[in-house]
């Protein structure tokens, strides 16, 4: 992935949009030799990209020797519990903005939580540190 985004670079600089990356949704992936598009399940599907964007992350961080802002959009909804702990766990370098309906209770990991109730944000109660 590194020299494929490598060798595009300039050229999306050029264009000013993304021709490769984990977003493209171009690449071919498989697991223990087996095709994802053909035998994936919902939740290898998810947990295949999302870490393919953790990677990513990584890179720029190595690139750009900062943290970029990690934005994650309803993401704990196709993971299960487990998945859900890792992912809290492994992102601990960058800024993660998470959306999500409802925070698992079960999850202790340092975290500051803000819910939108009635139009105003508010900090949660359940805030660990």
């Amino acid at each position: 992935m590194r020299r494929a985004l490598e060798a595009r670079r300039a050229e999306e600089i050029r264009r000013a949009t993304t021709l490769v990356g984990p977003h493209r949704d171009d690449l071919r992936l498989t697991i223990n030799g087996v095709d994802m598009r053909m035998f994936g399940s919902r939740g290898q599907h998810h947990t295949a990209a999302l870490s393919l964007r953790l990677a990513e992350v990584d890179l720029l961080h190595e690139d750009l020797g900062e943290w970029p802002v990690v934005l994650l959009d309803d993401v704990l909804a196709h993971l299960d519990a487990s998945r859900q702990a890792f992912l809290f766990h492994e992102v601990d370098g960058p800024q993660v903005l998470l959306t999500h309906p409802e925070l698992p209770a079960s999850l202790e990991v340092p975290m500051r939580v803000l819910r939108v109730r009635a139009g105003a944000v508010v900090e949660d109660a359940r805030v660990s540190s």
